[in-house]
């Protein structure tokens, strides 16, 4: 898994650097390795805690996940604010000191200070949501995956801008119908 790891972070690098110091800019998706990492963590995670059934238990996940992020963020965040802080307003640098700003969707949020500090604010709200899914997974893995697959189309059709919830509405969002899939689609051609 340390190998996927790598490969992903790699990925990751490549989609900064493409079309800046000489690397060629390749139309990839490579950012979609941030969401393959994050992917890829919930399994290590899940490997390492396999369950989390007491307070005690909960208590040590939180404090380790703590010390893993943020004093590093802490660092970052301190040397942005001292090199930006003049343009940016207080209620910005409250969420990044909490690691919340990629919680608010405004720009002036999630990409202040340090702008990839996004994706460990990200983690913070994983980090919080993983304990409740492994709670007594083996008696509840049925609906918290149904559950889990519902957010997940509300949120993609919200992305989206679907605003029907009717049962069509799915394959009218280009996004998640099976024609958008296709190499032929009207989505991949080109005008």
């Amino acid at each position: 898994m340390t190998g996927l790891r790598f490969l992903a972070a790699s990925a990751i690098v490549l989609h900064h650097l493409r079309g800046s110091f000489g690397f060629p800019y390749i139309d990839w998706p490579l950012g979609n390795a941030v969401s393959f990492f994050f992917v890829l963590s919930g399994f290590i995670l899940a490997h390492v805690y396999g369950q989390i059934e007491d307070s005690a238990g909960l208590q040590r996940f939180w404090r380790a996940r703590f010390a893993r992020i943020w004093p590093l963020h802490a660092v970052t965040f301190a040397f942005a604010w001292a090199v930006l802080d003049p343009g940016f307003p207080a209620a910005p640098w409250v969420a990044n000191a909490f690691l919340v700003q990629s919680w608010i969707p405004i720009q002036e949020f999630y990409f202040s200070y340090n702008a990839v500090s996004w994706s460990i604010s990200t983690e913070v709200f994983l980090y919080l949501a993983f304990p409740l899914l492994l709670f007594r997974l083996s008696r509840t893995w049925h609906w918290k995956l149904a559950l889990a697959f519902l957010l997940v189309l509300i949120m993609a059709m919200l992305a989206r801008g679907v605003n029907d919830a009717s049962p069509d509405a799915i394959s009218r969002a280009p996004a998640l119908s099976p024609s958008a899939l296709s190499p032929m689609s009207s989505n991949s051609r080109s005008a």
